[in-house]
């Protein structure tokens, strides 16, 4: 099965961005996962990705490179999925002064805004496919919130076509790393959501409950083709099928 769709993946590392990738190039899509050109395991990510029939992307954060193999791929959507976790900030912050804050603001932001810039000088016109935190909002008090609202703000100015999606917890079995505090969070809230959805807040459990990363890709890789939504900021329940 062959698509004009050309899909650049940047988080393509991470728990949600391998699913993305693995979705992308099972559905016979051309898809390039960005894996940052310091990583430590630059050689496995190059292994696993090319074995799944992805390209490997790895145009610095800064400068002209990322906006140019954007623009040279012939790429039509750029998904948005980077991110820092709440463990790694918390562990900043203990260092002193705004350095978790300082982390949010450069990856949760940071990270987004010059995906967008790039996107944006490629001059193509990708569309923009965002994955943002349910309550976020640029005038939060909360820094990782607020990071995440300044991203979406940066994401919907920028003039590109794009959809973001606010997601509660993303966790499963099946996820790399340790994150046992979302774990609990995610099993305690998905808990009390079962009830309410036995009670009829069937929507109030898709929309705070916990998401897996497969499902969830499945969600993002149909935004680009998905009308509804174009140019939206939405949460899980309105686009979950």
């Amino acid at each position: 099965m062959t698509s004009d769709r050309v899909a650049f993946v940047a988080g393509a590392t991470g728990y949600t961005g391998r699913a993305v990738v693995q979705l992308l190039t099972k559905s016979g899509l051309r898809c390039i996962a960005h894996v940052r050109p310091d990583s430590s395991r630059l050689d496995e990510w190059r292994a696993r990705f090319g074995g799944a029939g992805a390209e490997l992307c790895t145009a610095p954060w800064t400068g002209p490179e990322m906006g140019e193999a954007i623009r040279d791929l012939g790429v039509t959507e750029v998904y948005s999925l980077t991110g820092t976790t709440n463990k790694r900030a918390r562990s900043l912050g203990k260092a002193g002064g705004d350095a978790a804050s300082a982390s949010h603001e450069a990856v949760d932001y940071g990270l987004t805004k010059h995906l967008v810039d790039a996107s944006l000088a490629a001059g193509t016109a990708p569309f923009f496919v965002y994955l943002s935190s349910l309550g976020a909002d640029a005038d939060s008090r909360n820094s990782y919130l607020r990071a995440r609202g300044r991203a979406e703000d940066a994401v919907a100015g920028s003039g590109l076509p794009f959809c973001a999606v606010r997601a509660s917890f993303v966790t499963g079995p099946d996820r790399g790393e340790s994150r046992p505090t979302e774990r609990v969070g995610a099993v305690v809230t998905d808990g009390l959501l079962a009830v309410a959805a036995a009670l009829g807040g069937k929507r109030l459990k898709a929309r705070y409950g916990s998401v897996d990363a497969e499902r969830l890709a499945a969600v993002l890789v149909s935004l680009p083709r998905d009308e509804a939504h174009r140019g939206r900021v939405v949460t899980l329940d309105e686009v979950l099928p």
